[in-house]
């Protein structure tokens, strides 16, 4: 047997053989179009019932990262030079307290090298005899005392503008969130933005749930009042085809000395439309006019399948 052969045997071909003799195809792939469509809207209907049995939670969920992004107010200018100013901050607070030290070795207080100096001169002064050896030595240490008092006073220029502590720990606190949302969404601000958006998407599209399967609803109803002429439409052609392709079937059957055996087209109407339509096509033989039809996959003889097939192909 050839292709037109297992159409015959096989009655989920018998819709394809209506659609080749009754020239439907493009009708055919209108309504498999819609009927696709419909299905796609009964695919995003179903997903959004199911998604809002945990909708609760997960609007919590993605409220709390929205947030989370939002109140850091990200700057990606200023936030990219973060490290550097916290280098920079660092280094200060370094030098601010080597300064610090510094002033207070120098000085400071009554231990500091200047008070020292100070007394050592003081002492000397006061002894009676001073020989020309110890006159050198003082003149020495009051050079030494002078040279301190000028660093200390360069040292205090820099020691007013030493950093603030308070804003050095308002960036490190600052960089290490921004590190918290690079660990969930990644590296770059690109992804922490792009993250953001997505997440306020779906918390529209969450909150919105109900909105939205009305929408697709009355989208539904719209492809299905679109699709209604299509089939109808479809199953007149088909109806008009079959009675064509009964009469010209039978009249070879005659032909073939098959008397009394006649070719019938059976089609039903669909409980619920599919991509091919809304009628089911079974291809049946009767014995005489008033004989009941029977599936010519299941009770036809080999001989008269084969003059049958013979009819089809010429039809």
């Amino acid at each position: 047997m050839g292709n037109t052969d297992v159409i015959i045997i096989r009655p989920k071909n018998f819709t394809s053989f209506a659609h080749q003799f009754c020239k439907t195809w493009d009708l055919r792939s209108q309504v498999a179009n819609i009927f696709q469509r419909i299905q796609v809207i009964d695919k995003k209907i179903s997903d959004l019932l199911n998604s809002s049995m945990d909708r609760s939670q997960r609007l919590d969920f993605i409220k709390y990262q929205i947030n989370e992004v939002e109140n850091l107010g990200l700057d990606e200018e200023q936030d990219s030079q973060l490290e550097d100013k916290i280098k920079n901050q660092k280094s200060q607070h370094y030098l601010s307290s080597f300064y610090q030290t510094a002033i207070n070795t120098l000085d400071g207080d009554t231990l500091s090298v200047n008070e020292r100096l100070g007394t050592l001169l003081r002492e000397a002064q006061a002894l009676k005899v001073q020989p020309e050896s110890l006159q050198q030595i003082v003149e020495m240490i009051e050079d030494a005392q002078k040279l301190i008092q000028e660093a200390s006073y360069n040292i205090n220029s820099f020691v007013t503008s030493s950093t603030d502590d308070q804003q050095l720990d308002t960036l490190e606190s600052r960089l290490s969130d921004i590190r918290k949302l690079q660990k969930k969404f990644g590296t770059e601000f690109k992804d922490i933005i792009s993250a953001y958006e997505g997440m306020k998407t779906e918390l529209h599209e969450l909150e919105h749930t109900d909105e939205q399967i009305a929408q697709l609803e009355l989208e539904k109803k719209a492809l299905w009042v679109e699709l209604q002429p299509k089939l109808k439409e479809l199953s007149q052609e088909w109806s008009k085809g079959s009675q064509k392709l009964a009469k010209s079937v039978n009249k070879q059957l005659v032909d073939l000395n098959m008397k009394g055996v006649l070719f019938h087209i059976a089609i039903d109407e669909l409980d619920v439309a599919n991509a091919t339509g809304q009628d089911l096509i079974r291809f049946t033989i009767k014995n005489g006019p008033s004989g009941e039809p029977r599936p010519i996959h299941k009770t036809a003889s080999g001989g008269e399948l084969s003059r049958m097939l013979l009819s089809l192909k010429v039809a």
